[in-house]
């Protein structure tokens, strides 16, 4: 099953899994944005066909993308990585 031209919005897409989920979505067809921050992903990780915003997705400019874009699918992998800072201050995770 193909689906052809879907919008797609990919958070955290400079992160190692999520850059090849974007690969996928791209072999499908489909139009690709990543946002990514970069604070632990890479810009070499982001697909070629994709276009690509840094921005952290708590920046409330990020209702603006969705505004202009109208996505049809949102692959959300945006996340903190660091299990230690994590479980030192948990309530960080929560901002």
């Amino acid at each position: 099953m193909v689906h052809n031209n879907r919008r797609v919005l990919v958070t955290g897409g400079a992160g190692f899994i999520a850059s090849h989920v974007s690969e996928a979505y791209l072999a499908r067809g489909d139009e690709v944005w990543i946002v990514d921050d970069l604070s632990s992903g890479k810009r070499t990780n982001v697909p070629d066909g994709a276009t690509f915003i840094e921005m952290d997705v708590r920046d409330p400019k990020i209702r603006g993308l969705f505004e202009e874009v109208r996505f049809d699918l949102v692959n959300h992998h945006a996340a903190q990585i660091d299990v230690r800072s994590s479980v030192l201050d948990p309530i960080n995770d929560a901002s």
